[in-house]
């Protein structure tokens, strides 16, 4: 895994913890939560047709 791509997981992870604070939900990954995230993330990151109209930081 390229640090570019590192650097992207770890800031999406901070910005959804953000939102998920700012909603006053507490976001504390276990070790599996955050492999599904990651994964999640990479799929979501490498589908096209879900980036059309959404933002990721």
């Amino acid at each position: 895994m390229s640090n570019n791509h590192h650097q992207y997981i770890e800031d999406v992870s901070k910005y959804i913890k953000t939102c998920l604070d700012g909603m006053a939900i507490k976001f504390i990954p276990t070790d599996i939560q955050t492999i599904y995230l990651r994964e999640s993330l990479e799929k979501f990151r490498d589908n096209e047709e879900l980036k059309v109209g959404i933002k990721i930081p």
